[in-house]
């Protein structure tokens, strides 16, 4: 009787969560702050060193909600100029996940991703390659959990957990993007990722093991209508598109983001930043209201995600809350070496200011 009564909580336990992993997609604000989530390749996206720690806590009205934090931590290893329009730049990636799904009975998933990627520039355009080696782990915990039989009669109480579940997967992703002139950010950018290459052994169960197929997604996003940056603000129109293959199962998400972007003189605390407004619509009729505060250092985004009453007939205001909260912290850029003569090449994205170095002096 225990061993079913385990069994048959530690099932309903992980059926929740199969019903909820859409929320661990790309609608939810935790990973609309950090792209390495989209494909190993994204990375790319800030050529920069960057520590980032973030927490988002969910509120739902139906099911169990996710507190996650985050660790990211990025650094530069290789950035050369050419005599050509080209030059390559090659970074590396840590990234840490934790999740908790549920109150008194908790789903504990664990994440660590080492990505390294690699980019060419070829005139305007960005086009680069990651590959990417992760552990995921999970576990199952909680209080005393009491079983009753139909009558009602309880059968027994017992403090239910279970052993650390792990699996390594390689995964590899590619992305092309076009930044905008003297600016950070992207005009357009485009990345596909494909995780579970090895096609990991996963046990449910002692009894059950199975081998989880790839999976892959793609993610595409159009920045329009940009004003200048010498105006000293800019708004801007942003189409995004996700689509995403797991367990053979097709999703897709789709929306834009209405943003306003501070310019370089707004204060430390907005430089490079923007304010923004999302509204996305996925699978299910699900559709997600999104509020962005993005900056060089702190990042918060409201995010409230609700089911359509034309999806789910009989059943009103029926959604999920989440807030996410950021701190970035920039640790240098690396300099653009010339592999061809001894130069010194400044991090523009504009023409580059080339300064020669001093000479030693003679004996």
């Amino acid at each position: 009787m225990k061993a079913m009564l385990r069994c048959f909580l530690f099932f309903c336990c992980f059926a929740t969560a199969g019903g909820h992993v859409w929320a661990q997609q790309i609608p939810w604000s935790l990973y609309e702050q950090n792209g390495a989530a989209l494909s190993p390749a994204a990375i790319l996206q800030e050529e920069q060193a960057v520590f980032v720690l973030q927490n988002r806590r969910q509120w739902m009205q139906l099911g169990s909600p996710y507190q996650s934090n985050l660790l990211r931590v990025q650094y530069p290893l290789l950035r050369i100029e050419g005599d050509t329009a080209a030059y390559h730049y090659a970074t590396i990636g840590l990234l840490f996940l934790d999740d908790t799904q549920g109150d008194r009975l908790q789903l504990k998933q664990n994440s660590l991703r080492l990505a390294f990627a690699y980019q060419w520039r070829i005139a305007k355009h960005r086009i680069g390659l990651g590959l990417e080696a992760a552990w995921h782990g999970r576990r199952l915990t909680g209080e005393q959990i009491t079983g009753y039989d139909p009558q009602g009669q309880a059968l027994q109480t017992e403090y239910l957990s279970t052993a650390l579940i792990s699996v390594w997967a390689l995964n590899a992703g590619i992305i092309w993007r076009r930044p905008e002139l003297h600016s950070v950010h992207d005009r357009y950018f485009l990345s596909i990722g494909t995780y579970d290459l090895n096609r990991p052994n996963v046990s449910h169960s002692s009894l059950l093991t199975s081998r989880r197929p790839p999976t892959w997604q793609l993610a595409a996003e159009a920045r329009l209508f940009p004003l200048k940056q010498s105006k000293g603000f800019r708004h801007s129109l942003s189409p995004t598109f996700y689509l995403s293959k797991e367990a053979g199962t097709w999703a897709y998400q789709a929306g834009a983001w209405y943003r306003y972007h501070f310019s370089e003189n707004s204060g430390r605390l907005f430089r490079n930043g923007s304010l923004g407004l999302g509204l996305r619509y996925h699978r299910a009729g699900r559709t997600a209201l999104l509020l962005a505060l993005n900056s060089a250092t702190i990042s918060l985004q409201f995010a409230y995600d609700y089911t359509l009453p034309s999806a789910m007939p009989g059943i009103d205001k029926l959604g999920t809350t989440e807030f996410s909260i950021g701190l970035k912290k920039t640790l240098g850029r690396v300099k653009k070496l010339n592999q061809f003569e001894d130069f010194i090449i400044n991090d523009d994205l504009g023409d580059d200011n080339i300064e020669e170095l001093p000479e030693e002096p003679e004996p």
